[in-house]
């Protein structure tokens, strides 16, 4: 069962701190008023209270009705201001978890315009082609890729999958594999997304899985050559000792 400091706490987690003193000045300025009207203003103790408001022979008519409403006036705008304010924290919460998300993600990604300059990256890309993020930013995507590489992004297409490579800053080529997503505005790219993944360690993997592959394949074939020689001899030394006790 949670403690009265502990409900307090929720409410005032979910409960906008502005809208609630919003809330409670049109309660208190209200409450304020009634007491110094009936103890102080009103000698009948409070008995002319309602005639006195709803009274448009004195003055001060549209003063006494901003002060008779003010508490459902402030009600309604604390309530509007806290429904603001609720989905400004869901809308910043939703952009920090993206945030940690694009960030933190173990695959390099890159967001192009629409002449597919850099717009921003994550840390994985700064770490995969050695960048920094200035530096990275100033760049266009062309300009990282081989010569024969170029017009890989067809903006004609919504996405695609290819295998490419792309000058780090220390001049080293690094094999990426890149999933490419077009960020479309009123049906037209504005954009693209880049997934890029290092693909030097599987290129490294497969040369070896290559490698060992066709040293198997020279082994089997050598032992194929061993055992038929081995089949040829045991077949003329069959034939020899069969000859011989023929004889």
């Amino acid at each position: 069962m949670l403690s009265v400091k502990e409900s307090i706490s929720q409410v005032g987690n979910s409960f906008s701190k502005l809208a609630f003193y919003i809330i409670s000045a049109g309660w208190l300025s209200f409450v304020i008023y009634v007491l110094l009207y009936i103890f102080v203003l009103d000698s009948s103790g409070g008995e002319n209270f309602f005639k006195y408001f709803l009274s448009v022979e004195s003055g001060g008519v549209r003063f006494r009705a901003l002060i008779f409403f003010s508490p459902f006036i402030t009600t309604v705008a604390g309530y509007l201001v806290n429904e603001r304010e609720k989905f400004l924290r869901s809308t910043f919460n939703s952009e920090e978890r993206y945030r940690d998300l694009f960030d933190n993600a173990n695959d390099a990604i890159f967001i192009l315009d629409r002449d597919h300059n850099f717009t921003h990256a994550n840390k994985k890309s700064f770490q995969l082609l050695g960048y920094t993020e200035d530096e990275l930013i100033s760049m266009n995507f062309e300009n990282l890729l081989p010569e024969d590489k170029s017009g890989l992004l067809n903006d004609s297409v919504e996405g695609n999958i290819f295998v490419t490579k792309m000058h780090a800053k220390n001049g080293a080529i690094v094999d990426v594999d890149v999933s490419a997503s077009f960020i479309i505005r009123d049906g037209k790219p504005a954009g693209a997304r880049l997934i890029a993944r290092d693909a030097t360690t599987l290129k490294r993997s497969l040369m070896e899985v290559n490698e060992a592959y066709d040293k198997l394949c020279t082994s089997v074939k050598k032992k194929e050559t061993e055992l038929r020689t081995i089949k040829k001899r045991l077949l003329l030394e069959g034939y020899e000792r069969s000859r011989n006790e023929d004889e």
